[in-house]
């Protein structure tokens, strides 16, 4: 799974703690309907963004990028 977690942070240093503790936090284990054992957890922040003091509001887009015609 590929997440993307707006942070609200002063620095590039603390978005990444911030993020890392968000991602850690939702690290599960659990076991599956046939009984097998499953992890939810969380390998790395792959990118850090600055969204400037660009106004967050409602319908605000944050991400988006084109997907090749075999990816849809």
């Amino acid at each position: 799974e590929e997440s993307i977690v707006l942070i609200e942070a002063d620095s590039e240093e603390k978005a990444r703690f911030e993020a890392e503790t968000v991602g850690k936090s939702h690290e599960v284990t659990y076991h599956t309907c046939d009984g097998r054992h499953a992890d939810w957890r969380f390998i790395r922040i792959e990118r850090v963004y600055d969204l400037g003091d660009n106004e967050l509001i409602h319908g605000c887009e944050v991400f988006s990028r084109f997907l090749r015609k075999s990816k849809v």
